[in-house]
């Protein structure tokens, strides 16, 4: 009878975990190393036809604000400033720089973020950076994400990465989050 060595033993009885931090970080490469190209397939690369197209732009002040989980819920408001850009050929376009004020209020866990949105049609990109503190531990938190959405309201996936260890046992490294920038500006079409 062959004998198995604790490893083996070990392994054999145990689920795979497809979720670990190397495939993770594998899954976050490929999502990024493609989404630019997912963003030029949609560009409108035909030739110019006799069709009236039209385009307008704009820059607003906004609210941003927006609710999420991230092992607990948290809720986050603060200003932003939207800059909007439409073609009536190729889609929309939006560029977002925000701050806000995040509040975790079930583990009392509050702090601020500053971020900039990118966003071709339905497909968004952010860069978020924040510092959360319990009044015990403090943590600094770079947070890319991905998502959908139509520049006034998006649902993101981001990945929280710790410049402290994770020293705050309330906050998972995904996070996801329904966020809104809410201006008038959205609404109105191409008038100034």
């Amino acid at each position: 009878m062959e004998k198995k060595s604790n490893y083996a033993l070990y392994s054999s009885k145990r689920a795979p975990n497809f979720l670990t931090n190397s495939n993770l970080r594998q899954f976050i490469k490929i999502v990024l190393a493609y989404f630019p190209m997912v963003l030029c397939a949609q560009v409108n690369i035909t030739a110019q036809d006799s069709t009236k197209s039209y385009n307008y732009s704009w820059r607003s002040l906004a609210l941003h604000t927006g609710v999420g989980v991230q092992k607990s819920p948290f809720i986050e408001i603060g200003p932003s400033l939207v800059s909007h850009y439409f073609d009536s050929r190729s889609g929309y376009v939006n560029g977002i720089a925000y701050s806000s004020f995040e509040w975790m209020p079930t583990s009392k866990i509050y702090g601020v973020k500053l971020g900039a949105e990118y966003g071709y049609n339905f497909f968004t990109m952010v860069v978020e950076t924040k510092v959360l503190t319990d009044n015990k531990d403090t943590d600094l938190f770079i947070t890319p994400k991905i998502g959908i959405g139509l520049g006034f309201v998006n649902l993101y996936y981001g990945y929280n990465f710790s410049t402290n260890n994770y020293p705050l046992s309330s906050i998972g490294k995904s996070q996801f989050s329904l966020v809104f920038n809410i201006t008038k500006k959205y609404f109105k079409h191409g008038q100034n």
